[in-house]
């Protein structure tokens, strides 16, 4: 088995790299068939606001991350992202990353909640787009098994579980009586609305 892949997260790139190559539903789909056609046998791709990550069985023998790398700026249409920006994984490596990414140890706020249904969500478009098979659905299962058993039997998703939650605890600490203030959330994404949804939670 030679699973490879690439990934562009909280650690490798600041938050304007990480936001040029999110993907939405349709680009992840349209993609998707680009790695089909060309690069991969079967694989997924996995984009949040903190990552994007491609993973997959090469077709043949001479493609490599570099390939999937190129592919990504071709189809992103950004040439401020270099390969210092990414990490590179193959084989084992890729299989223990996954299991970490789904666990929420690999996240920018450790024991993330929203980690392990978002791998679920990109497992399951993969299904859908016909791109996984067998290697890569056996990877989807001990995976999310991993995800669930490290939110079950360890104390990892104790405390501030997402970036928003954590962000409003920090506001708590700063303001006092902050059910009785007013906030203005600039953002439209998901974190901005977790991040609405946690703070009319204290009113």
């Amino acid at each position: 088995m030679n699973l490879i892949g690439i990934s562009i997260n909280h650690r490798t790139s600041p938050i304007e790299l990480r936001e040029a190559v999110h993907f939405s539903a349709e680009e992840q789909q349209n993609f998707i068939a680009i790695l089909k056609s060309k690069i991969l046998k079967e694989g997924f791709v996995l984009s949040t606001c903190n990552r994007t990550e491609i993973f997959g069985i090469p077709q043949s023998n001479h493609i490599n991350t570099k390939n999937l790398f190129d592919e990504l700026i071709k189809f992103k249409n950004i040439d401020t992202l270099k390969t210092e920006h990414i990490e590179n994984f193959d084989s084992q490596n890729s299989i223990k990353h996954i299991a970490k990414v789904a666990s929420g140890i690999d996240s920018l706020i450790i024991g993330d909640s929203q980690i392990l249904s978002q791998c679920k969500e990109s497992f399951r478009l993969a299904v859908n787009e016909d791109f996984s098979d067998t290697i890569t659905r056996k990877i989807f299962d001990i995976s999310v098994r991993i995800g669930k058993r490290a939110i079950k039997e360890t104390l990892i998703s104790q405390g501030a579980v997402t970036v928003s939650y954590a962000a409003i605890q920090v506001i708590e600490k700063i303001f006092a009586n902050l059910d009785k203030k007013e906030a203005l959330i600039i953002g439209a994404g998901e974190t901005s609305e977790l991040a609405a949804i946690h703070l009319n939670a204290r009113n």
